[in-house]
């Protein structure tokens, strides 16, 4: 048995799929099929790895083609009572139908299936483009609650960390992954009040001759000299700048 088609018609008019909406509700009911059949689900969200890039060069007729054709080669990876849906940007989700089990080596497998299927070079107006996508899942055993919404939020935090290790990484959802997020967000509240503050600060690393053991210059290293954390490094606050649009 297959997931009931969604309860709304309402579709995105640049790829054609259904709305978030119908992901969470598809979501929801192989949920509730679940005790009665013994069969499983799992979401899987996925992204392009640099769309604004997209846009800038092949400008935005091209961009909304290319979705219509990430949209078309899904399909055809994933089998008729798979539910994929467009999300907010260049981002899709995708809620599987029922399944006889579903664990993280199975997961791993469909999601480079379909990132295979997205990086195939796409010709548009006599041009190849080439892109690449990251991916993130979910498993019910490892989801925040037993809804069709708290799973596909979790697949969106696990493609958020895939995307920032990316590009083409594919990350599951774990209880690790949900706090280093949480991280990302106290930080990013504060990040504003310490450029300000002047808590980011520049330390700089000698560079030495080899032949004369002399200072010759000196690399510039940013550092946040954070009040509860100490040092922090490069790696843990500038992707929360640049999500916060301060870079």
């Amino acid at each position: 048995s297959g997931l009931p088609a969604p309860a709304t018609d309402f579709r995105d008019t640049v790829s054609g799929l259904p709305m978030r909406a119908a992901a969470g509700l598809a979501l929801d009911r192989a949920l509730a099929e679940t005790a009665r059949t013994g069969r499983t689900t799992a979401c899987i969200t996925l992204c392009l790895d640099e769309p604004g890039h997209l846009i800038e060069r092949y400008g935005q007729a091209a961009h909304d083609r290319v979705l219509r054709s990430l949209a078309e080669r899904m399909l055809v990876v994933l089998r008729q009572n798979d539910v994929v849906a467009r999300l907010e940007g260049d981002r899709f989700a995708i809620a599987l139908g029922a399944l006889r089990r579903a664990d993280l080596e199975m997961l791993i497998q469909l999601c480079a299936r379909l990132q295979t299927a997205v990086q195939e070079p796409l010709s548009i107006d006599a041009m190849s483009i080439y892109l690449s996508a990251s991916v993130g899942f979910c498993l019910p055993g490892r989801a925040p609650a037993q809804t069709g919404e708290a799973m596909l939020k979790a697949a969106e935090t696990a493609l958020d960390d895939a995307w920032r290790n990316g590009p083409s990484a594919i990350r599951a959802y774990s209880p690790e992954v949900a706090q280093a997020a949480a991280n990302r967000l106290v930080l990013q509240d504060r990040i504003e009040q310490a450029l300000e503050r002047g808590e980011i600060v520049a330390h700089f690393q000698p560079q030495l001759s080899t032949d004369t053991g002399e200072v010759t210059g000196f690399e510039s290293l940013a550092r946040w000299n954070h009040p509860e954390h100490g040092v922090l490094p490069p790696s843990e606050f500038l992707p929360v700048i640049m999500a916060s649009g301060l870079s």
